[in-house]
């Protein structure tokens, strides 16, 4: 519960002021996953509600746009660019790969890292307390 409200509120309010910023009636979400929907279907039921809980309803003022590489990790980079493209508002990457796909393809659009062990160690972030740059999670 404590991991999805945390997940949730720092979406939501970088989704708030993307979407006063924007001036649109919905928020775009990108979801770059290196599982199948079916194995990450838990997770993503908590994410939904947890951003539900904080406001933001899929179909409403939301909308989730979920890529999933199907254990193939080299299709990630080819999903985050995909997102980006559409364009989304910010990215929610599952696990260390999936963030590095992220990263390597913006460094403008906000991130949030979902399970990746070492963020510091690996070079995503300056510090768990101040990440720095356009990345952040828990």
């Amino acid at each position: 519960m404590k991991r999805r409200l945390l997940l949730g509120g720092a979406a939501a309010t970088t989704l708030r002021a993307r979407v006063l910023q924007a001036q649109r009636a919905a928020a775009r979400v990108g979801v770059l996953s290196p599982f199948s929907r079916v194995s990450s279907a838990a997770w993503h039921e908590a994410l939904e509600r947890g951003l539900r809980d904080l406001g933001l309803m899929p179909g409403a003022n939301l909308v989730l746009e979920y890529r999933f590489a199907e254990g193939d990790t080299k299709r990630l980079l080819e999903f985050a660019g995909e997102l980006v493209r559409l364009p989304v508002d910010l990215l929610v990457t599952e696990v260390t790969e999936a963030t590095q796909a992220a990263q390597q393809v913006t460094s403008a659009l906000p991130i949030v890292m979902i399970a990746v062990g070492d963020p510091v160690g690996i070079g995503l972030i300056s510090s768990l307390a101040r990440p720095s740059g356009n990345i952040t999670g828990l």
